[in-house]
């Protein structure tokens, strides 16, 4: 057999296999707003209208927090940025954030943890060590 037809015989071969897992997975990733980048979900419309009134889109999404991190958060921004009590919206924009935004393996996202405690963390090497 020639070596083209075997390659071309493979790739096509590991096209079609490839094809299902890739429509599986992206019809799990819900759409995204274009002019957001926020995911499409339940909650969306509030979230979009109420965070990005002081700050960019990407403060969320490129933030993964359980929901007591986003509570954190939000009572955070209270207390030194000026946001206004969310009201009744508070928990459908909390159930949106934990979901779309949460400490979770996102297709194609990393796995974000909080941070080591400062006693966990390794000493500091000192900033004046002479060579």
């Amino acid at each position: 057999m020639k070596p083209n037809f075997l390659r071309n015989t493979l790739g096509a071969l590991l096209l079609v296999l490839a094809l299902p897992a890739a429509h599986a997975q992206g019809a799990s990733a819900p759409a995204t707003d274009a002019e957001t980048g926020l995911a499409i979900a339940p909650g969306f419309p509030i979230v979009k209208s109420y965070c990005t009134l002081c700050h960019s889109a990407k403060v969320v999404t490129q933030s993964g927090k359980t929901r007591e991190g986003w509570v954190e958060t939000i009572r955070w921004m209270q207390r030194t940025q000026g946001l206004f009590d969310l009201g009744a919206f508070e928990g459908e924009i909390l159930d949106y954030l934990a979901a779309q935004y949460g400490i979770k393996a996102q297709t194609g996202g990393m796995l974000k943890l909080p941070p080591l405690a400062a006693g966990l963390m390794p000493p500091l090497p000192s900033a004046a060590v002479p060579r």
